[in-house]
């Protein structure tokens, strides 16, 4: 014989929802995500921008443009423009993607030997 459950009977209170879905494994790996991030932010981007990869040298890709679609030369005040785009940004965090792309492998390679 089959016996009718009610759906409320199934719910989850809070607190066990909590105990269930959200273990310790997931928040250590969101505060790892936050001191990776900061550690990139704060100290290996910076090195990378006064070494390695200047921003000066990627902001010349850089174009400026007014409200009316046309280039601006001349110096920029924040007012004249309206779309900026940098695609020298872009290219400088592929360059870094590439490269930490590559250190990866090299871990794999000597971690799977």
């Amino acid at each position: 014989m089959y016996t009718n459950y009610s759906i409320n009977n199934n719910t989850l209170s809070f607190s066990s929802f909590i105990v269930s879905y959200i273990s310790l494994a997931v928040i250590a790996g969101l505060f790892t995500y936050r001191v990776i991030n900061s550690f990139l932010d704060n100290i290996m981007l910076p090195l990378l921008d006064f070494t390695v990869l200047p921003d000066k040298k990627f902001h010349k890709l850089t174009k400026v443009y007014d409200y009316r679609k046309k280039e601006i030369q001349k110096p920029i005040k924040k007012e004249e423009y309206m779309y900026v785009i940098r695609p020298g940004l872009f290219l400088k965090e592929f360059i870094i993607w590439c490269i930490i792309m590559v250190l990866l492998y090299l871990i794999y390679r000597i971690t799977k030997k």
